[in-house]
């Protein structure tokens, strides 16, 4: 008899734990796919405008994307591109400019130059001088 309750409160505890294991899993699941899709071939824009992020594409560049995903304005071209604008918000010329990172760091190189790949985030803001 003590056996049968034994087996019976382990099959029990078993049982919680696989539900409330594939229900965690399933929301931990489902939380990492409304994060990706939030910024992925979008231009989420925030801080009224002044920071701007999306996400990587293997193979292209940042400037590519940001220009893909976002009315820009900017001068030069290619590699010597810089951004004067995005979606309307201007960098004011005398006191701040547009710079990108790349997963939370400051990029190393420019926008044009850098080819994004999937796993990262591109977040371009509005930085003073």
């Amino acid at each position: 008899m003590k056996k049968q309750i034994l087996t019976y409160v382990i099959v029990v505890l078993v049982a919680i734990g696989v539900i409330a294991g594939g229900f965690y899993g399933y929301q931990a699941l489902t939380a990492k796919k409304s994060d990706s899709t939030i910024i992925a071939n979008s231009c989420e824009t925030s801080n009224n405008g002044r920071t701007v992020t999306y996400k990587g594409e293997d193979g292209i560049t940042a400037l590519a994307l940001l220009n893909k995903n976002c009315q820009t304005e900017s001068t030069g071209q290619g590699e010597s591109s810089f951004i004067t604008k995005i979606n309307g918000v201007e960098a004011n010329s005398s006191n701040e400019f547009w710079s990108f990172k790349v997963n939370g760091e400051m990029a190393m190189v420019g926008a044009g130059s850098h080819t994004t790949n999937s796993s990262e985030t591109i977040t371009w803001e509005l930085s003073p001088f």
